[in-house]
This record gives C-alpha cells, sequence and structure tokens, in this order.
C-alpha cells in the first residue's frame, strides 16, 4: 500500500518513518488506527465471535483464534490474554456501545442491532481522527 485515499499514511519507507505532531511516525499511526477499526468491529460482535477476536486475534485465514486447550503449556503472552478473556467485564463494553446509542439490545445477545447513522459516526472518527497530525 503506498498510501490510502487521503495520503495520510505510506509504507513508502522514506516517509514511513517520518513523525506526526503527535510524536509517533506515520506508519506507528497507520498502525494503530487499524488496530481502532479491528477493537471497534469486535466490540460491535461480543455476542458473537468478539471476544474471542479481541482477545486472541485472527489467524492467517482471518478467522477468530479460540482459546489454546491447555493454556498451562503456553507462554504468559497466552496466559494474559486467556486471563483477559475470562475476566474483562464484556457486558460492561456492551452497555458503554448501548449508552452510545451505537447498539440496541434484543433479548438475545447475537441478534442485537446497531444504529447505522451512530456506527458510521465511529467508524469515520476513527478513520480521520489522526489525519491533522500528519504534517
Amino acid at each position: 500500500i503506498a498510501s490510502n485515499p487521503m495520503g495520510s499514511y505510506s509504507t513508502d519507507q522514506s516517509t514511513a518513518l517520518q513523525a506526526t505532531t503527535g510524536g509517533r511516525t506515520t506508519d506507528d499511526e497507520y498502525q494503530r488506527t487499524m488496530g481502532a477499526f479491528f477493537s471497534f468491529f469486535w466490540l460491535m460482535r461480543l455476542g458473537l465471535d468478539g471476544p474471542d477476536s479481541f482477545s486472541f486475534g485472527l489467524d492467517e485465514e482471518w478467522t477468530p483464534r479460540c482459546p489454546p486447550a491447555n493454556p498451562a503449556m503456553h507462554s504468559d503472552e497466552v496466559k494474559r490474554r486467556l486471563a483477559f478473556r475470562q475476566n474483562a467485564d464484556w457486558s460492561a463494553m456492551h452497555q458503554l456501545l448501548e449508552d452510545a446509542g451505537i447498539m440496541k439490545r434484543m433479548a438475545v445477545a447475537s441478534e442485537a442491532h446497531h444504529d447505522p447513522e451512530r456506527t458510521l459516526a465511529m467508524l469515520s472518527l476513527t478513520a480521520y481522527h489522526d489525519i491533522m497530525k500528519v504534517q
């Protein structure tokens, strides 16, 4: 990717390490923005595969990774991810989206509906929040 449509980010090594007004490189800002998109997407899917994706990420096929069968045999990172998956207050996160008017609770969590205008507003804010940092 040479640049996004706004020309804000670049994987060109001559510009990827340039600092933004926030002090981070454009490459760092791009990675943070993509992470924010994924985080929001996974929060919108809390009734489905969101908690596993949020905690363990995706595999090479872009499917959610599952919790390991035996965490005692894995690294400290996996143990921390599993602890996060088990201890995160997922209902409070969903409540935050409800309070913001982004999600509307239904009788079954997997049937929750989103407000298209508020969802678009959140995605738009995520997309352009760093534009003013690029010099």
